[in-house]
């Protein structure tokens, strides 16, 4: 194959794969008994966008359902939103009664807002953000209402009849794309029935509640007391779990979940807990939890904290073992197989054998799949090593791309070697892709995601199919 021919190919491969990426066909894991989801936290540029498409990358699948926070007057603009919308990741969205200039809204304002008032058009507001939304909402006003960071908002009555005026609101639209969880701390289920802060003084009513929720903790004394031994989920959520025997036509929700490190030990602790936690959900007596979504963030207030599921391999291991298990829609044991697809190996482009993405190429494509045959060219021409490291048995095929990851596939594909003396942009320290974009950059088919400044590359970044497009005109110059 002549050069010029080789490469055009290899660019509408890439185009290709841009295209894929930037419109990501509908899909979901197989169902499963419990959905399985995540807060995936922030990534650079303080973006839950290429947090998401972290977290999934690193244990093999799309996340079920996807924890998402906004206050009441919140512009509903962001690409997280839009990678949720285009998925079927179904969101659970918490909305305070807070501004984004950080003022309290009274529940009881809420509860008696008069039609035609401020408050009544903002809630009609987000009635029609909902209604329009292109996937299903669990909605949730205000979770922990309980909490004393929300003491300012009103008493537990208060509460009670803002839930009930706003939900209203939805019922009366008759929308079928959204569910009302209720979202509490773990403690308000294992409190005394006398404590105001029990789960019952708060609870909204069975007409106007789907689903139960709590944010529950294994804090093993991390918030710097000794009132919170280490202690497995059974005991945590089993307040929860008896409460919902109250009401069982109702499903039953972590909306948060995690436990910290136990300083020293690799990881084994954090990583039997998370293992113990998936067999809880298999025994009986715990039937009516239907999603578990873990609360992946470094948490400012509680330093000492980690929740992350990363902060050891071993975690991290048990977590991914967790999201494979058919149990929460993983493929393990119940996915599809692939068969043994006869491929020309040619040279990759930057020289060397190319990598082998195994006899049957990578095990999240099946043979059936549209673009079967180009990723396993991809991975056969060195352009993509897989999602996965260092494993590299997926390929993560309805993933978003990013910037840096774009870069990457762009270097391997016209075998760029010159970084210029490297560190061009202020913003990619920290990636693993650094020199691939340092390379673009020298070779002028990036400039930057901030005219005219240009310092930033903004590497996890979803990259767009316009911008695709320039990559790709910039590299035939």
């Amino acid at each position: 194959m002549a050069p010029r021919t080789r490469t055009l190919v290899i660019v509408a491969a890439a185009v290709a794969f841009a295209v894929l990426a930037a419109s990501p066909a509908p899909q979901g894991s197989a169902a499963g008994t419990v959905l399985f989801g995540a807060d995936p936290g922030l990534g650079t540029g303080g973006s839950s966008l290429p947090a998401l498409l972290d977290m999934e990358a690193a244990i093999g699948r799309q996340l079920d359902v996807v924890r998402v926070f906004e206050p009441w007057d919140s512009d509903w603009v962001s690409q997280y939103l839009d990678e949720i919308e285009a998925s079927d990741r179904i969101m659970i969205l918490s909305v305070k009664a807070k501004r984004l200039n950080g003022s309290v809204i009274q529940w009881r304002d809420i509860a008696d807002a008069a039609d035609g008032s401020t408050l009544a058009d903002e809630m009609t507001e987000w009635v029609n953000r909902i209604a329009a939304f292109d996937g299903e909402v669990w909605f949730a006003f205000t979770h922990e209402p309980e909490s004393s960071s929300n003491d300012a908002n009103g008493t537990s009555q208060d509460f009670i009849d803002a839930w009930r005026r706003f939900i209203g609101e939805f019922q009366a639209a008759d929308l079928t794309n959204v569910k009302f969880i209720w979202i509490m701390t773990y403690w308000s289920f294992n409190t005394t029935p006398d404590d105001e802060q029990h789960a019952s003084k708060w609870y909204p009513g069975d007409d106007m509640v789907d689903l139960i929720a709590s944010d529950a903790y294994n804090w093993d004394n991390c918030k710097g007391n000794d009132t919170d031994p280490w202690q497995p989920l059974s005991s945590i959520i089993d307040g929860q779990r008896l409460f919902g025997i109250d009401h069982p036509d109702k499903g039953l929700v972590l909306a948060e979940w995690a436990s910290t490190e136990i300083a020293g030990d690799g990881g084994a602790a954090k990583a039997a807990w998370i293992e113990e936690s998936a067999d809880l959900f298999k025994q009986p007596g715990w039937e009516q939890f239907v999603a578990v979504s873990w609360f992946n963030v470094d948490d400012a207030s509680y330093p000492d904290c980690e929740w992350k599921v990363d902060t050891t391999p071993a975690a991290l291991a048990a977590f991914a073992a967790m999201a494979a298990d058919p149990f929460y829609g993983g493929a393990d044991g119940g996915g599809t197989t692939t068969t043994t697809t006869t491929t020309t190996t040619t040279t990759p482009p930057g020289g060397g054998p190319p990598p082998d993405p195994g006899e049957d190429g990578f095990i999240d494509v099946d043979t059936t799949d549209t673009f079967y045959e180009d990723i396993l060219w991809l991975a056969e021409m060195g352009i993509t090593k897989g999602c996965n490291p260092p494993l590299n048995d997926r390929f993560c095929p309805d993933a978003a791309v990013t910037r840096a990851q774009m870069a990457a596939f762009l270097v391997r594909a016209f075998a760029y070697t010159s970084d210029g003396g490297g560190d061009h942009f202020i913003d990619d320290d920290n990636s693993i892709f650094e020199t691939d974009i340092d390379k673009l950059a020298t070779a002028n088919v990036t400039q930057g995601c901030n005219p005219p400044l240009n310092d930033r590359f903004c590497p996890d970044t979803a990259v767009t199919r316009a911008q695709m497009a320039a990559f790709l005109h910039r590299a035939f110059a």
